[in-house]
């Protein structure tokens, strides 16, 4: 036996460009020359036990470094790692779907049933597509403005007429939309990315950037900018849902719930018996 990374086997879905990937889950034992997918029975029973589970689950993921993205065929980042790691404590196959912020809703609203799991804030647009799973293992995407060194931002509120740069596409928990209502004047920039964001407040397009604070400050020292001024807007929990089209929703969220619930009960004692050592725990230490 051998312990696998993580690989990704692609292929295209019909109706657009998306790219539908069977995921191996790393750590999960698998036998040499094995195919894609859980050596271990139990696993793969565990999808029989529920309607419409054999085939993999499709979870739509999109890339937001460093909390998820596809890199060379392999799926990275904290969430990817903790939405491996549910999926393994609950039994269930899958595969992640990656496609663009703005594709995943519409692909909800399609008659057939195309995507069965997502993660995303909690907003009307996800309740009405699908039932919420908790507890949730994620960790929270704060959000907030950023500028250059010695221009820290003010509060969201404290905002007047100017331009603003954010990432074309994303709705940041809809914080843009009421920026432009609350404020008569202001002007949004939209960039084509988080590089693209910061390349354009370097340059001086704008004296702020308005992103999450993850893909923020990992841009910020990719592109070399140094003392980053950052002044937080809302940190938003970061929950999975299953899709109400499913025809085991019910079943699926209590599933995942459990498995979740089981994970984060480990997590404290893990963080209890860090803390009594003068430790920092593995999940402390990514959502810094």
């Amino acid at each position: 036996m051998r312990y696998a990374p993580p690989k990704i086997l692609c292929s295209c879905l019909s109706g657009g460009l998306i790219v539908a990937c069977l995921w191996v889950g790393a750590g999960a034992a698998i036998s040499e020359g094995a195919s894609a997918n859980y050596a271990s029975s139990d696993r793969v029973n565990a999808t029989s036990e529920l309607a419409g589970t054999n085939t993999p689950l499709k979870v739509v993921a999109f890339n937001f470094k460093p909390v998820t993205y596809l890199e060379n065929g392999v799926a990275k980042g904290i969430h990817s790692e903790m939405l491996r790691e549910l999926m393994a404590e609950a039994g269930l196959n899958f595969e992640v779907v990656f496609m663009p912020p703005g594709r995943i809703y519409s692909e909800l609203a399609r008659s057939e049933r195309r995507v069965d799991i997502w993660r995303s804030a909690r907003f009307a647009k996800a309740v009405n597509h699908g039932l919420e799973v908790t507890p949730t293992i994620f960790l929270p995407l704060p959000l907030g403005l950023f500028g250059l060194a010695g221009n820290k931002p003010p509060k969201i509120t404290a905002l007047t007429a100017m331009p603003l740069i954010t990432i074309m596409g994303y709705s940041l928990g809809g914080e843009a939309d009421k920026l432009q209502k609350r404020v008569p004047g202001m002007t949004m920039l939209y960039a084509n990315g988080h590089e693209a964001a910061f390349r354009m407040l370097k340059a001086g397009r704008a004296r702020y950037v308005l992103d999450y604070w993850h893909p923020g400050m990992m841009t910020a020292k990719q592109l070399g900018i140094g003392n980053v001024a950052y002044t937080d807007v809302f940190s938003r929990p970061t929950v999975l849902w299953v899709a109400r089209k499913h025809p085991e929703a019910g079943a699926l969220v209590a599933k995942l719930g459990e498995a979740s619930a089981r994970i984060l009960a480990r997590r404290a004692n893990a963080a209890q018996a860090s803390q009594s050592h003068g430790k920092e725990t593995p999940v402390e230490a990514a959502g810094k």
